[in-house]
């Protein structure tokens, strides 16, 4: 039997790195695990993915492979080469982002710059990948997208002031997410023999927000794998951990 092909960007560290680990090691606690997968590892660099690999090997049980690939999601060319590149491929997982300035100055150099820096990656970057993938995906049997998004991406969790993070009011980086909500909506309609799920990990510590975050990140990636392999997952979904249903 063939191996489940999944493409994971943002995977040298972090969610991305444990996400890796838990598919690979077929964890006991997700359900519905292939009989083995083939895993890209996407990195920013050659060296980088090259890394990743190296040190996710010893997590991967009898079957299970690996495959060090670069994606730049600022980079068209990048994006280009790896959809020319994939020829075989059952899940993309949208991972790759980042933060961008949370301080937020409000000249108007300094928010156009903030924004464009952002939604280059976390959205104009995955939606592009997603399109140059998009073919090869719908070739899979069971094919599915699964964008790493965030609570704060929620407009009704921010409008409610009963909600944990009422609080915070940045603008850029949680706006994003609310873009790629809506990136993962309209392509489950353009696509829909492709499940497409969007996904919230939770507040989880790693360097990408220095550690704040108050959930260790095996349990945010857990959120995430579950998302990849549930298969009572339903396309143009908002989910959390064990795939209970946000509000857009």
């Amino acid at each position: 039997m063939s191996a489940t092909h999944i493409l994971i960007t943002g995977a040298n560290q972090g969610l991305g790195h444990t996400v890796a680990q838990q598919l690979l090691a077929r964890e006991a606690t997700l359900p519905n695990h292939p009989p083995s997968v083939h895993i890209y590892v996407g990195a920013r660099s050659q060296e980088k993915a090259d890394k990743a690999c190296s040190d996710l090997k010893k997590y991967a049980a009898e079957g299970n492979t690996l495959e060090p690939v670069i994606i730049d999601l600022a980079s068209d060319a990048s994006i280009e080469a790896l959809g020319n590149k994939i020829e075989k491929l059952d899940i993309l997982i949208n991972n790759g982002a980042i933060l961008g300035d949370m301080q937020e100055s409000t000249s108007p150099a300094a928010v156009r710059k903030n924004f464009a820096n952002v939604y280059e990656t976390n959205v104009f970057g995955t939606a592009a990948l997603t399109y140059a993938l998009i073919e090869t995906i719908r070739k899979s049997k069971e094919p599915r997208v699964v964008n790493v998004s965030s609570g704060l991406g929620s407009i009704q969790n921010q409008l409610d002031p009963n909600w944990a993070f009422h609080g915070m009011t940045a603008l850029v980086y949680p706006s994003s997410k609310t873009a790629l909500n809506g990136v993962t909506a309209i392509m489950s309609k353009q696509y829909p023999d492709v499940k497409f799920v969007a996904v919230d990990p939770g507040y989880t510590s790693t360097a990408f927000n220095g550690h704040s975050g108050h959930q260790p990140v095996e349990v945010g990636a857990h959120a995430i794998s579950h998302a990849v392999l549930d298969p009572k997952a339903k396309t143009a979904s908002y989910v959390e951990k064990e795939g209970v249903v946000l509000p857009w």
